[in-house]
C-alpha cells in the first residue's frame, strides 16, 4: 500500500518551497523630519536596527541622507527574503520616529524583480548584488504610477532603458534596483502626499546606486546628448505616456548599510547626517 503523506506535512513542504523561490521585498520609506529634530530623529532610527538585524527574514538595509540641505528628507531601503520580516519591523520603526517627522512617512512594500550590475542582469534577484557594505556614495529614488492598462508596455520601457545604459559602460555605476509594489494600494494612500492617481495601480519604483552624484550625472547626460539616442527617445515617450502622475525622482546619499549575514555585509558603528 502507498504510504500517504499528511495533507499538514504537504502543506508545510509547499510553503517553504514557495518562500525559497519567492523574489524578495524591500521596505521602502520616505521620512520629512522636523528641522529642529534630525538629530534626534537619526537616533530613534538607529534604536530599530537591531529588531532588522535579529529578524530572519533580513537581508540588509540603506539608511539615506538627502543631498539637498533643504529637503530634510531621509530614505530607508531595506530589504527582505519575504514580506513577513518587513511586516514585523515596520511599525515599531514608525512609532520610534514618530515624534520628530513633520508628517507620517510614506511607506511602500515591493517586490524586487530584476537587478542590475556591470557585470549581470538578473531576473532573480537576492538584494546583495551591488554596494554590499558601501558608504557615502550616492543613490537615487525613483517613484512611479503608471496606467493599469498601460502596464506591460511601461514596464519594458524602463527594463529597456536600464538595459541601454548599462550597456554603454558608465563609469562609477554600481547597479540598479527595479521593484513592484505588493498591491495596488488606494491612490490616498499610495501617495499622501503628491498628485494621486485616477486609477489605483501598482507603484513601479527604481532604487539605483553610483559612485558619486558627478558619476550619476553623467550617467544620465550620456544616455540622453549631446545627440539623442532615438532608442532613448522612443523609450522615454512610453515611459511619460504611461504615467498617471509626474514621475518623483529623489538624490540621496547613503549614510549606512548594514545586514546580519556576510552576504550583506553591514558597516560598523552609529549613522549619522553628512551635513
Amino acid at each position: 500500500m502507498r504510504k500517504l503523506i499528511p495533507l499538514f506535512t504537504l502543506a508545510g513542504v509547499l510553503l517553504v518551497c514557495a518562500q525559497a523561490s519567492a523574489q524578495p521585498v524591500a521596505q521602502v520609506i520616505v521620512y520629512d523630519v522636523a528641522p529642529e529634530a534630525k538629530q534626534q530623529f537619526v537616533k530613534a532610527l538607529e534604536t530599530t536596527r537591531d529588531a532588522y538585524l535579529k529578524e530572519p527574514g533580513f537581508i540588509n538595509e540603506r539608511v539615506l541622507d538627502s543631498l539637498d540641505p533643504l529637503a530634510l528628507k531621509y530614505l530607508t531601503y531595506a530589504r527582505f527574503s519575504t514580506a513577513v520580516g518587513s511586516d514585523k519591523t515596520l511599525q515599531a520603526r514608525l512609532a520610534a520616529v514618530a515624534p520628530y517627522v513633520r508628517r507620517a512617512p510614506e511607506v511602500h512594500i515591493a517586490s524586487l524583480t530584476e537587478a542590475f550590475t556591470p557585470g549581470a542582469i538578473t531576473n532573480k534577484p537576492k538584494g546583495t548584488e551591488f554596494g554590499v557594505g558601501k558608504t557615502n556614495h550616492v543613490a537615487h529614488l525613483g517613484l512611479f504610477v503608471p496606467f493599469p492598462q498601460y502596464w506591460e508596455q511601461y514596464r519594458k520601457a524602463l527594463y529597456d532603458v536600464k538595459v541601454v545604459t548599462r550597456g554603454r559602460k558608465p563609469a562609477g555605476y554600481f547597479g540598479d534596483d527595479l521593484l513592484v509594489e505588493t498591491t495596488a494600494p488606494s491612490p490616498e494612500v499610495q501617495t499622501p502626499y503628491s498628485p494621486r492617481a485616477v486609477e489605483a495601480s501598482r507603484m513601479s519604483i527604481n532604487y539605483g546606486e553610483y559612485e558619486s552624484l558627478e558619476a550619476a550625472e553623467n550617467s544620465y547626460v550620456q544616455r540622453h546628448g549631446p545627440i539623442e539616442d532615438p532608442r532613448i527617445a522612443a523609450l522615454a515617450r512610453v515611459f511619460y505616456g504611461s504615467l498617471q502622475v509626474p514621475a518623483r525622482f529623489y538624490i540621496f546619499r547613503v549614510i549606512a548599510n548594514y545586514g546580519p549575514t556576510p552576504g550583506g555585509a553591514s558597516t560598523k558603528g552609529r549613522f549619522t547626517p553628512q551635513r
